[in-house]
């Protein structure tokens, strides 16, 4: 039995499609949608991507980019070969032709990414499209500035992988036109769709445990080598001029700090710095003598200070470690 071009739909399990783009998305932070060659919407963006939590719930917004959805599937019936291209909002996406019979059956579109973090005037530009469209504007911005950067040459393998997975599509298509008439070869290529799925899942599981191990990492060493230094510049002399500094400086750390808030860094926001500094040894394994040691305190002081962090982060009155519960969060 031979794969119609045209009835691609008819062979393919949106609900399967729809978990695995799902995955691309959560992996990569990639949308990816499939539109056979008619235009009728197989598998659309996920819903917490830009595009469906605001752009098509618009519907001038919608209305351009539908326009410039059959502009693009034109040229790939035409041309039969992968293209990425800039919306027609300023984002980058890839258009992957779905081949049967050497015919585009439809297109599988991935996006939306920049190439290079987004300058001043390409934000300024978005604020301008959430005016016009009536979106919230710091909603909007931050949902720009999450999506994913990627270079042209990683982009380049992007669209590879993209590409393997346009002929894993036709070709689960073909088995399931093939199972229609005997019954039969479409075991392997389920499993093989099953097992990029479950790659997928171990690549989001391994990055959540690497986000996390960075962002400690990063609120550690903050708080150990830079805050303070900066406390005990405020002490210093400092004139007006040099006090404004010193808070821009912490100003300009925080808001860089804000988007990792993770519960460690909530908890640590809870803290004074000398209880940073003390909860951070603390959960590196140094005991109360060796921290007043490395400080410059007395173990009395700092016996006080651990306690002070038990309370604050409601430890008090509980059998459970502090150095336990920093290593838990």
């Amino acid at each position: 039995m031979t794969l119609p071009a045209t009835g691609l739909l008819d062979f393919l399990d949106p609900q399967r499609l729809r978990r695995l783009c799902d995955h691309l998305f959560e992996a990569f932070g990639i949308a990816t949608s499939i539109i056979t060659i008619d235009g009728t919407l197989v598998v659309g963006p996920a819903s917490n991507s830009i595009c469906n939590l605001f752009y098509h719930r618009h519907p001038k917004a919608r209305r351009l980019c539908a326009n410039f959805d059959q502009q693009i599937i034109g040229q790939l019936a035409k041309y039969k070969v992968p293209r990425v291209f800039k919306c027609r909002h300023g984002l980058i996406e890839a258009a992957i032709p779905l081949l049967v019979n050497s015919e585009v059956a439809g297109i599988l579109f991935s996006g939306q990414f920049f190439f290079n973090p987004p300058a001043t005037n390409q934000i300024e530009n978005f604020i301008k499209q959430a005016e016009q469209y009536g979106f919230d504007q710091n909603a909007f911005t931050a949902a720009v500035k999450s999506l994913p950067v990627i270079p042209p040459a990683r982009s380049q393998a992007m669209v590879d992988f993209l590409g393997r997975l346009a002929e894993l599509i036709v070709d689960l298509a073909h088995a399931n036109s093939l199972n229609l008439q005997r019954g039969a070869e479409l075991e392997g290529k389920a499993y093989d769709l099953e097992e990029l799925s479950k790659a997928l899942e171990t690549i989001i599981e391994n990055r959540a445990v690497e986000k996390k191990a960075i962002e400690a990492g990063l609120m550690t060493n903050v708080r150990k080598f830079i805050l303070p230094y900066l406390d005990q510049l405020e002490m210093c002399s400092l004139d007006q001029d040099g006090k404004v500094l010193v808070n821009i400086i912490r100003s300009n750390i925080d808001n860089l700090l804000s988007p990792l808030a993770s519960t460690l860094a909530s908890c640590y926001r809870r803290l004074t710095p000398a209880e940073c500094r003390v909860a951070d040894l603390v959960r590196q394994g140094m005991g109360t003598k060796q921290i007043a040691k490395s400080l410059y305190l007395s173990p009395h002081t700092i016996t006080n200070i651990r306690n002070s962090i038990r309370k604050k982060l409601g430890l008090t009155g509980k059998k459970q470690s502090l150095k336990t519960f920093l290593n838990s969060i």
